[in-house]
């Protein structure tokens, strides 16, 4: 814990250093027009709010309550969950000042320590708006081949992370990435 402290504290001093941050204006690869059903389902934690795509269902965490919001595709291929990205009471207060770009820097940090060695980046960090609503991405492989995106946003005065994540070949299922991280993408635009 102390270390995962001093990491961030680092990277907020590295952070608070620099001039400017190039942002990108790029959007995202993945459309938000996933079939939605009329089920919602609620965050434990605040009152966010979220639609459940069709073939999908929500479901809770009960051995752990870390998760505070959890779909699970139909086949159990796949999964998407919200987790509210909790640090301490004084790094909160000095993190509320500045973007995502560097919430998603702490995210990123906080998995590879979880992770370890088995944290593998892919591609670009993915920085867009849906429904007038910042965002930000990045996606990563483990060491099980398990690929995942996680979406950064704030709502509310708290950020979250918002992680979609495929399951290695369940049976004779095979998770079609675009078509999940539609789904998540999706799902980011019925936030309420």
């Amino acid at each position: 814990m102390i270390r995962n402290i001093f990491v961030i504290l680092i990277l907020f001093l590295i952070y608070s250093c620099t001039t400017t941050i190039q942002e990108s204006e790029e959007l995202t690869d993945f459309p938000t027009t996933y079939p939605m059903t009329s089920k919602t389902a609620n965050s434990l934690t605040s009152n966010l709010k979220m639609s459940v795509p069709e073939g999908w269902f929500a479901t809770e965490d009960n051995e752990f309550n870390r998760v505070d919001l959890w779909l699970v595709r139909d086949d159990y291929s796949a999964s998407i969950n919200l987790i509210p990205i909790n640090l301490d009471e004084k790094l909160s207060f000095e993190i509320k000042n500045y973007d995502l770009k560097f919430i998603l820097d702490i995210s990123k940090i906080m998995r590879k320590n979880n992770l370890a060695n088995n944290f593998n980046l892919i591609g670009k960090d993915e920085f867009f708006k849906i429904n007038n609503r910042d965002f930000v991405a990045y996606q990563y492989t483990d060491s099980k081949g398990i690929k995942a995106r996680v979406v950064i946003f704030n709502y509310a005065g708290s950020f979250y992370e918002l992680s979609a994540i495929s399951s290695v070949d369940i049976g004779k299922t095979k998770v079609d990435l675009k078509e999940l991280f539609t789904v998540q993408n999706s799902i980011l635009s019925t936030i309420r």
